[in-house]
């Protein structure tokens, strides 16, 4: 509710104010702070729980328990989910910038005694380097398929059948008046 600033109406408050005794108001004063507060750019989410949901939605065979200690383990930084489809595990690593050689030896460590089946591992790049493939796996590391957001926004749909319908239909309706 918006209030008067009228002259007259602040008068009245403050003799309001005098008579039940109530304390000053406060002074505008300028905040001088030496760590201002930042607005996040960002959506309000955790970035493990964003990058699941969209691999959930790029990959809808996939699924993750959600508020299990089983499948999301925050030291590696990783899901631990499976694929409905073939009944095999797959993990689904969450990082910020581009993994070198190293960290996917260890990613592959850390599915290989989790299961007898042969895992799927995705990891998920928040950061991509320029000119990257993402999508496909590394020379020596061929059940490892790296990821970026921006592919998976890009290829979370597939219009492709949708396109082929639509033409398909069109040529029906074109070619059945004539």
């Amino acid at each position: 509710m918006k209030r008067s600033t009228g002259l007259l109406h602040q008068a009245l408050d403050e003799s309001l104010r005098i008579i039940k005794h109530a304390p000053k108001r406060k002074l505008y004063e300028k905040d001088n702070r030496l760590d201002p507060v930042l607005i996040p750019s960002e959506p309000n989410l955790v970035w493990h729980d964003h990058v699941r949901e969209l691999f959930e939605l790029w990959f809808p065979s996939a699924s993750f328990v959600k508020n299990s200690e089983v499948s999301w383990s925050p030291r590696e930084r990783c899901w631990r989910g499976k694929d409905r489809i073939k009944k095999s595990p797959i993990f689904l690593f969450c990082i910020g910038e581009e993994p070198s050689d190293t960290d996917l030896i260890r990613y592959s460590q850390y599915a290989e005694p989790t299961t007898s089946a042969i895992a799927a591992i995705y990891v998920v790049v928040k950061a991509p380097q320029k000119g990257a493939l993402y999508g496909i796996s590394r020379i020596g590391f061929e059940n490892i398929i790296i990821l970026s957001e921006e592919f998976l926004y890009e290829n979370m749909v597939d219009f492709s059948d949708y396109y082929a319908d639509v033409a398909r239909r069109v040529e029906n309706d074109f070619f059945c008046r004539y």
